[in-house]
């Protein structure tokens, strides 16, 4: 179906694509992996022959069902993209127009029909990738949906014409892991039933292996080794895929994390924190309960890791600790004093944070050592600054001779330590690391995972790591809390919460993370969670996850107690703490080596 033949595509002195070569026949999905700047997505615009100018398609062929499309016509072209070819960008939010309505963006790139079967179009198009009511949403706008609901309304836009063949470019990096798999069992369903082939783009090797039957990995403009993923997840020839397998994180995978400390860094108890919405033209003002009632410690020299869906209260939780709100309920101890008003200033100085995306967090127009002075100014730093600066990047693994450089001369994985090297600057005990990994490749993630477990046992530093990742949290982490809708639902050693997890939520989680294991992925019963988070604006009474626990009747007859009675945190077992209302018979199960049901 589509056949790419020395394909070459220039920026000013920069080759970006240097002599691809590859073909996807119909029906098939096929994998373009490889490292941010590799090139995939210059590939997969030059295929569209999209590439904006300064950039320029310089050589090659993309043969398309026997069509050369990089000598059409503009005209020409717009017959193929979106009919024949549709297209799946990685950001839903800033692909879709925020000020159409779902119902206009469908159908205005249907062809060939008069504007009540196009209406009809995209009712089908919405029912096929799973968004309910697809009828009355489609009068909304993008900013009523999920991220994951947004994402099924791009491949319900790419579906619209009945293409041939979609081009998917990250389609799920952004997502949570229990939406990832909601959108990768789709990307299936279609390629199998609809017989759509799929060029699937991605740095995610665990996708690839649940998704793909073959795979290109691709570097410095150049396919270095491509072929079934079962082989060559098995016997990776290139050095370089070697490499990308061996940074993938799995739940299963070795571990080396220095001994925690005695007492608590960080100690939260009950903490609470709503915020009121008012809506427009309404005098009525609603309450969100973004914390509800988190009780959680951090030792010294301890990482505790911290999960959830989107929406859940991690990053309000991790903006509580510092301070930057102010809980409405609870107390905050960091290192023996109660968060206020008056120790606010002097907390500061005990707890950093490193955001999850560190070109946005730096500011541009000044330099590293500029940005590193900072923090030591404004805590009365006495010593010589520029030898903090230039120990500092030394600290990280920078030169010091980086101090004069700004943050758009740095890659991703550098930007993100001198991050970290500006949140070590007042000599922090605690810092938090707001998804500090997840906007990175795996092997940039792989390499800060490293920096951080180095810095915790050279300097004692305990993290709070929040991320959504279960995997890449287990590699790091101590003990793992998972939350869900402002509360903590289970807390608990991270080999033991990753290996026999208590709660029906994080065994959806864990379900929900792929492992680059072609033959395991297949094999594997996997819990896909539907629906999306409840409003924290109207919690479901009860057990808050009860509308969407997959734990049948046959685990216990009497399920009116979990829409009735909420669950109360508890210590189940030594270290084990869990807030369901059935996690005894769970425990149970586990201990006697019995087939939880489904």
């Amino acid at each position: 179906m589509l056949e790419v033949k020395d394909l070459v595509t220039r920026f000013p002195g920069h080759t970006a694509v240097d002599g691809v070569g590859f073909a996807v026949a119909a029906g098939e999905t096929v994998a373009l992996v490889g490292e941010s700047g590799s090139g995939k997505s210059v590939t997969a615009m030059s295929v569209l022959n999209m590439v904006r100018a300064p950039g320029r398609v310089a050589s090659g062929e993309v043969l398309f069902q026997g069509r050369d499309l990089l000598r059409l016509s503009e005209s020409e072209l717009r017959g193929v993209r979106g009919a024949k070819i549709g297209m799946v960008f990685q950001d839903p939010m800033s692909s879709l127009n925020p000020v159409m309505r779902i119902r206009d963006q469908i159908t205005e790139g249907i062809r060939g029909m008069s504007a009540r079967d196009a209406r009809d179009r995209a009712v089908e198009v919405m029912t096929r990738v799973g968004i309910p009511d697809p009828e009355a949403r489609l009068a909304d706008y993008p900013h009523a949906f999920s991220g994951g609901m947004r994402q099924r309304v791009m491949i319900a836009m790419a579906l619209a014409n009945r293409p041939d063949l979609i081009i998917a470019d990250e389609p799920t990096t952004a997502l949570d892991v229990t939406v990832q798999a909601q959108i990768i069992d789709l990307l299936a369903e279609l390629n199998r039933d609809l017989g759509t082939a799929v060029l699937l783009i991605t740095h995610n090797l665990g996708v690839v292996a649940r998704l793909c039957s073959r795979a290109l990995v691709m570097r410095h403009g150049k396919i270095v080794e491509e072929g079934p993923v079962d082989g060559l997840f098995a016997e990776p020839r290139h050095e370089y895929t070697r490499a990308l397998l061996a940074a993938v994180p799995r739940l299963d995978g070795p571990r080396d994390l220095p001994p925690a400390g005695d007492g608590a860094v960080l100690e939260t108890r009950d903490v609470r924190m709503e915020f009121t919405s008012r809506r427009a033209f309404s005098r009525k003002a609603s309450v969100v309960r973004a914390l509800d009632g988190v009780s959680l410690s951090v030792a010294p020299g301890e990482t505790l890791g911290l999960v959830g869906e989107s929406g859940c209260g991690k990053s309000t939780f991790g903006k509580a600790v510092l301070g930057v709100h102010r809980p409405t309920g609870g107390t905050v101890t960091v290192n023996g004093v109660e968060l206020g008003p008056r120790t606010e200033r002097r907390i500061r100085g005990d707890v950093q944070m490193v955001f999850q995306d560190p070109y946005s967090s730096l500011n541009p127009r000044m330099t590293i050592g500029a940005l590193l002075r900072e923090p030591l100014d404004v805590h009365g730093y006495s010593g010589d600054r520029d030898a903090r600066v230039a120990e500092l990047l030394d600290l990280v693994g920078l030169d010091a001779a980086m101090a004069d450089r700004y943050p758009h001369e740095f890659s991703g994985g550098q930007r993100q330590r001198v991050a970290i090297a500006r949140a070590l600057a007042v000599e922090p005990k605690l810092i938090v690391c707001d998804e500090a990994i997840s906007a990175l490749d795996v092997s940039l993630q792989a390499q800060i995972v490293a920096l951080l477990g180095d810095l915790q046992r050279r300097l004692g530093l305990a993290y709070l790591f929040i991320a959504h990742d279960l995997a890449a949290v287990r590699q790091i982490s101590h003990r793992v809390a998972v939350m869900y809708l402002g509360q903590v639902v289970e807390l608990g050693p991270a080999d033991a919460l990753t290996g026999a997890p208590l709660h029906p939520y994080t065994a959806a989680l864990l379900s929900a993370v792929p492992e680059p294991d072609p033959p395991l992925e297949r094999r594997r019963e996997r819990i896909v969670l539907t629906g999306d988070v409840p409003s924290p604006l109207a919690p479901p009474p009860g057990c808050r996850f009860h509308g969407r626990c997959p734990i049948g009747p046959s685990v216990h007859a009497d399920r009116t107690v979990c829409a009735t009675e909420t669950p109360v945190l508890r210590e189940i077992a030594p270290g084990r703490h869990v807030a369901c209302h059935f996690a005894a018979e769970t425990l149970a199960v586990a201990a006697t080596g019995t087939e939880v049901p489904a």
